[in-house]
């Protein structure tokens, strides 16, 4: 998982983007304006917008997730 224009991650792994949430975790709630298989878009509850891109493996699970805000 990584962010874009952020200064936190990358973070590698389930255990690793588990631990990053525990340690700080978001303070809004994200609502969810349009999904895709690759792009998901979405708005945080004080404002602003942002998309999550997806990269898939072979076998249909999360080969890497890159959050970036608009």
């Amino acid at each position: 998982m990584s962010f874009v224009q952020v200064p936190v991650g990358p973070f590698e792994g389930r255990t690793a983007i588990a631990a990053a949430y525990r340690e700080n975790p978001p303070a809004e709630t994200m609502t969810l304006l349009e999904d895709g298989d690759e792009r998901a878009r979405f708005r945080w509850s004080g404002g602003g917008t942002g998309s999550m891109e997806l990269r898939w493996a072979p076998d249909g699970a999360v080969q890497a997730l890159t959050v970036s805000f608009d």
